[in-house]
């Protein structure tokens, strides 16, 4: 996806204006505060042609990481440019793992198997026949030990004391 340098523009001159920390807590607190209410949110998802709880599940993720990241007091825990801030909002649409989002395995695995979905239900179905073919062949092995001991306890039991064996049955 390419990245539109109108779009940048605007994006930076709205992170160059909320710049005081003033002005930042409060655009944070109203615009949480409108989404997490029952008022605000029909009438947002409404503007935006989804449903109220989609939305809500949309901005509560990376979305909400990539807003505080560019919104942080600390200069350091910004990013660096707005070609940073786009390259994030890029790399969420392209369900990509954000850099302002958590750096954990879990997180970028799921942002994996939401990219490559069909391959990643065809490695799960494989791993699971794989499971299921160990866990049954070690149900057979453990049968057929099972199986064996009996048959020599049988064995055993059939041996006479002089070694000979069990008497044989007569014909009739």
């Amino acid at each position: 996806m390419a990245i539109d340098p109108g779009r940048v523009k605007v994006l930076f001159q709205a992170a160059i204006e909320l710049a005081d920390p003033a002005a930042r807590r409060a655009f944070l607190a109203r615009e949480t505060s409108r989404i997490g209410t029952s008022e605000g949110l029909p009438s947002l998802a409404a503007n935006r042609h989804i449903e109220p709880a989609r939305l809500s599940r949309l901005v509560r993720g990376d979305l909400d990481w990539i807003v505080i990241k560019a919104l942080a007091e600390d200069r350091h825990r910004r990013y660096d440019s707005a070609i940073g801030l786009a390259n994030d909002i890029a790399r969420f649409t392209n369900h990509e793992p954000v850099t302002a989002g958590p750096p954990t395995a879990a997180y970028r695995l799921r942002k994996f198997a939401r990219r490559n979905r069909g391959q990643a239900v065809a490695a799960s179905l494989v791993l699971l026949t794989l499971v299921g073919g160990i866990v049954g062949t070690s149900l057979g092995l453990v049968e057929a030990r099972r199986q064996e001991e009996f048959a020599n306890a049988e064995a055993r039991e059939g041996e006479s004391p002089t070694g000979r064996g069990r008497p044989a049955v007569s014909a009739r």
